[in-house]
C-alpha cells in the first residue's frame, strides 16, 4: 500500500512540474480570448515625472517579453529599467530627463497578454518633465479618389529631424495635442493591404512639414503616385466650329493646340479653348466635311506630368449652332438683397460665353439711371460682372443683359432681375 501511495505521489509531482510555466489553459477549461487593457497609471497622464517612476497596471498578466519592441518612448530614455509587480509594469527612470519636455509613450497592439492575446488597442500616453507643453497640430484629410474618404488613415508624426514620435489612425480629420515646441513632419497613407508599410504604387499618401508654432492647421491631400502624362482619347465634333476633346485624366493646362486638314495639312484657326476636368472644349474656324487632325502640345495633369505631343484624326460635322443662349441661374437671385455696394453678379448661361460678347448694365428703378457693368471673368458658362462705381444703399437695381454666343446667337429670353443693396452704415467707407 505504501508503495502504491509513493508511486501516486511521484506521478502527481511530475504533472505539477510539467504544468509550471505552461501558458495553455487546463485541459477542458475555456480558452482565454479576452484582450488585456490598461487599468490605471501613476502618476496620472500629463503629470510631471521628474525624479519619479511610472507605474502602468494592466487588466491581466502580460507577456513581458513583448514590451521591448511594443513600447516606444519619445524622446528616448536610454537609462531605464522595467520591473514587474504582478500586473503592474514599473518603469524606473535612471537618467536626467530633458527639461520642459513632453515624453510620449506608445503601447502598441504588438504587446500581448500572458495567453498571447494582443492589447485591446494602442495606448498613447504623455507625461512631462517639468511644465507640460501644449502645442497642437490638426487638420482634415482630402482625397484624390472620393471612395478613399471612407477608409482609415495611418498617420505618423515625426520630429523635425524625422525621428518617429507616434503613429495613429484617424478618419476624416486628425489632431495631435500636447506636443513639444519645434517643427514636425507628417506622413499619411491608407494601408489597403494591411502590411503597415506604404506601397507607393497602389496606396494614396501625403507628406507635409509643419512649422514651429503653438497651433498649426494642416490639411493633408492623399493622392496616388503618378508619373504618366495625360493621353488624348477622343475627339467629339459638336458643331462645325466646336469640338470636345476627352483625356484619360483631368487636365489643368494646355500649351498649344493645332488643327489641320488631314490630307493637305492646311491649318485651321483655333479661336479659344476651355478646360473642364478631363474635357477640353475648342472653338475653331468653320470646318468642312473632311478629315482633320488635332494636335495637342503640353497637356498637363494636376501632378505636373506634361505630355509632349498628342494627336488624333477625326471627321468633322456640318451641324451649325442656331440656338440662342439662355440664363440658367443668376446670383444675386431675383428679389434678393446684397451686403456690398459693388457686388459681384454671377450669371450662369446654357453654353460658353466669351467675355467680350457679354455686356450688362444696371438700371436704378427710382431714378432710371444706368450703371455699366464690367465682365471680370468669362470664357465659360459662368460670366461674372461688377459695377464700375458704388451703388446707392437701399435703392433697387434691375440687371439687363446684351449677350451672344460664339456664333452670334443673341440672348432674348431674359426679362431682367432685381436686387437691393442693404449695407449697414458702419460698414460703408
Amino acid at each position: 500500500m505504501k508503495r502504491v501511495f509513493s508511486l501516486f505521489a511521484v506521478l502527481l509531482l511530475i504533472l505539477i512540474v510539467a504544468g509550471c510555466g505552461n501558458k495553455e489553459n487546463a485541459a477542458g477549461g475555456p480558452e482565454d480570448t479576452e484582450k488585456p487593457y490598461i487599468l490605471t497609471t501613476y502618476p496620472a497622464e500629463y503629470a510631471d515625472i521628474t525624479g519619479k517612476n511610472i507605474e502602468i497596471t494592466f487588466s491581466k498578466p502580460m507577456d513581458t517579453g513583448t514590451f521591448s519592441t511594443g513600447l516606444r518612448i519619445y524622446p528616448e530614455i536610454f537609462s531605464k529599467r522595467f520591473r514587474w509587480e504582478n500586473n503592474t509594469l514599473i518603469i524606473e527612470i535612471k537618467e536626467m530627463l530633458e527639461p520642459e519636455t513632453n515624453y510620449f509613450f506608445s503601447f502598441s497592439e504588438t504587446i500581448r497578454g500572458y495567453h498571447n492575446n494582443p492589447l485591446e488597442k494602442q495606448y498613447d500616453l504623455v507625461w512631462a518633465s517639468g511644465k507640460l507643453n501644449d502645442y497642437k497640430i490638426s487638420g482634415n484629410f482630402l482625397f484624390e479618389e472620393i471612395e478613399d474618404s471612407k477608409s482609415e488613415v495611418r498617420l505618423s508624426l515625426f520630429s523635425a529631424d524625422t525621428t518617429l514620435i507616434t503613429t495613429q489612425w484617424f478618419t476624416n480629420n486628425y489632431s495631435f495635442e500636447t506636443l513639444n515646441p519645434g517643427g514636425h513632419f507628417l506622413r499619411a497613407f491608407i494601408d489597403k493591404n494591411k502590411n503597415k508599410k506604404l506601397d507607393i504604387e497602389t496606396e494614396p499618401f501625403a507628406e507635409n512639414n509643419v512649422s514651429d508654432k503653438p497651433v498649426a492647421t494642416v490639411d493633408l491631400f492623399l493622392a496616388y503616385s503618378d508619373s504618366t502624362a495625360p493621353v488624348l482619347k477622343k475627339v467629339s465634333p459638336v458643331f462645325n466650329d466646336e469640338l470636345d476633346l476627352t483625356f484619360d485624366e483631368n487636365v489643368v493646362n494646355v500649351h498649344t493646340i493645332h488643327l489641320f486638314t488631314d490630307s493637305l495639312g492646311q491649318a485651321l484657326r483655333v479661336k479659344r479653348w476651355r478646360i473642364a476636368d478631363d474635357k477640353l472644349k475648342l472653338f475653331t474656324a468653320e470646318m468642312d466635311t473632311v478629315d482633320y487632325k488635332i494636335m495637342v502640345m503640353g497637356a498637363e495633369d494636376k501632378k505636373g506630368n506634361i505630355a509632349d505631343i498628342d494627336s488624333l484624326v477625326f471627321s468633322a460635322v456640318t451641324k451649325i449652332d442656331t440656338v440662342a443662349p439662355k440664363v440658367v441661374k443668376i446670383d444675386p437671385r431675383n428679389g434678393s438683397s446684397v451686403t456690398d455696394l459693388q457686388p459681384e453678379i454671377k450669371v450662369t448661361f446654357s453654353e460658353v460665353i466669351f467675355k467680350e460678347h457679354a455686356k450688362a448694365w444696371l438700371t436704378e428703378t427710382e431714378t432710371d439711371l444706368k450703371y455699366p457693368l464690367k465682365a471680370i471673368s468669362g470664357d465659360n458658362e459662368v460670366v461674372v460682372f461688377k459695377p464700375l462705381v458704388k451703388l446707392k444703399n437701399f435703392n433697387t437695381y434691375r440687371i439687363s443683359l446684351d449677350v451672344q454666343d460664339p456664333r452670334g446667337n443673341q440672348l432674348t429670353d431674359f426679362d431682367g432681375s432685381v436686387f437691393l443693396p442693404v449695407v449697414r452704415e458702419e460698414l460703408q467707407d
